[in-house]
């Protein structure tokens, strides 16, 4: 069994003095992880830090087998651009990191793919990738087969005026019907509905208390784990610096 598929790094775990166990999420492939030896040397830290985009060649001798990445080619450094302490760093460990323990093994998901590259490409744009990465969630949920009706309100079936959405439902609630119970609804900020909507402070850190709300309960909870760790320490960062 062989194939040669584009894909970015996720994670690389210990599994020899030389080798690692890689994790990659792949165009075709989904979230897949092989051995790549020679991965625990310092030759290849650079090559298989999270967040970069890689070509890799995936052999074994049955589909079903861990098998090993023969060949990882660096596409695009991700992780430099980000810089050694820069506040995407945040962004892509947030990202890899819901990746890695959220999304099915060997199961591809081309429009989740797709919506992080283009987060990737824009980890250098502090100002901006909030936002997209929060857009991300969202994506990302409903692609998992989580996704929520944000298209009408759930109570009276208006469009307009949403700002709310029921925790229990996960559909949006206008603000007329949500008011008397607004203390037990979610924040729905415009700027997810609406792509010419300003984005006010505040509204990103509603978005991400939105979805991770969703997230939590509908994804990592039911498999045993908590959100990762790593989007806990975006969101305090970007709390820390007014972005949210």
């Amino acid at each position: 069994m062989e194939w040669t598929d584009s894909g970015f790094v996720l994670r690389a775990r210990p599994f020899s003095d030389s080798s690692v166990i890689l994790e990659l999420m792949t165009r075709g492939h989904g979230r897949f992880a092989a051995m790549f030896k020679g991965g625990a040397s310092k030759t290849k830290a650079a090559l298989i830090q999270p967040g970069n985009a890689v070509t890799a060649t995936w052999k074994a001798r049955l589909g079903d087998q861990l098998g090993f990445f023969a060949c990882v080619e660096l596409d695009e450094a991700h992780g430099a651009r980000a810089g050694a302490d820069g506040p995407g760093l945040y962004c892509l460990a947030a990202l890899t990191g819901l990746l890695a323990q959220g999304a099915p093994e060997r199961s591809p998901l081309p429009l989740v793919f797709e919506a992080s590259e283009t987060v990737l490409r824009h980890v250098d744009a502090a100002d901006f990738w909030p936002a997209l990465l929060a857009r991300w969630e969202g994506a990302f949920l409903a692609n998992l087969g989580y996704g929520l009706d944000l298209s009408a309100c759930a109570a009276t079936g208006t469009a307009t005026d949403l700002c709310y959405v029921s925790p229990r439902s996960g559909r949006a609630v206008s603000r007329d019907a949500g008011a008397p119970y607004h203390d037990k609804l979610l924040a729905l900020p415009a700027f997810l509905i609406d792509a010419d909507a300003v984005i006010a402070l505040g509204d990103v850190g509603a978005a991400f208390a939105l979805f991770g709300f969703f997230l939590e309960r509908r994804v990592f909870d039911p498999s045993g784990f908590g959100l990762p760790p790593a989007r806990g320490r975006m969101i305090e960062h970007l709390a820390r610096t007014g972005r949210l």
